[in-house]
Formats: C-alpha cells, structure tokens, sequence
C-alpha cells in the first residue's frame, strides 16, 4: 500500500490483523508464513520485534507454546537491539512481549516463569 503517511504507518496493523485472523481460522501455516515473511522484509528495522511478536502470537494460537516461548524472547532480544526506536516506546513494546510471554507461560503450566515476566 502507498499512500499518504497515515495509511503508510499503519500497515504494521493492518498486517498484524490480518495475521491473527488467519490464525484464528486455522490457517497457522499461512499465518506463519505471513509472519515470517515480514520479520524478513523488516529486519534491521524496529519492526523486526514487533513481527516476531507476533510469530509468536501465532504459534500461542496454535498451542505450540515451547516455540511461542523462544520467539517471544527472541522479540525482547531483538526490540532491545533495535535502533531508531524511542526508549520509552521500546519499553512500552517489551512490556506488551513480557505481557504476552507470562499468557504463554501460564498456558504451559510454568506459573514461577509467568510471574517473574509480570513482575519485570
């Protein structure tokens, strides 16, 4: 999509919802590779975290939570290394991955690891 600015930085969105729809209707390999495919595309950038965020959303959907674990502290490591990203927005953005991480900790029964995410 090109566009005014607006339509333009709200693509991650955009994206991030069409994702979660597929996965939501079952179709975690498409959404997987959707996912992949953006990490790709933005890699280098501070969107890079916020796509493999969301990998892992997609893998928490479909019950794999041991690899929803990994890529949800993959996200934390690469938002921490992302460059151009205002700290107080990177924080907000590792709050929500801690956030999410502690669901999937709860998910696999591993309720000390939740707490400490949530106590982070």
């Amino acid at each position: 999509l090109k566009g005014p600015d607006e339509i333009e930085n709200a693509q991650p969105f955009f994206l991030e919802r069409l994702v979660l729809a597929k996965a939501r209707q079952g179709k975690t390999d498409e959404a997987l590779g959707i996912a992949a495919g953006l990490i790709r595309l933005s890699e280098g950038s501070p969107l890079e975290g916020y796509f493999t965020r969301l990998k892992g959303g997609v893998q928490r959907e479909a019950g794999k939570y041991d690899e929803a674990i990994e890529t949800y502290l993959a996200a934390l490591d690469k938002l921490d290394k992302a460059k151009g990203l205002p700290d107080a927005q990177k924080e907000r953005l590792k709050d929500r991955v801690r956030y999410e991480l502690s669901g999937v900790y709860v998910d696999n029964k591993d309720i000390d690891k939740a707490a400490k995410q949530l106590q982070t």
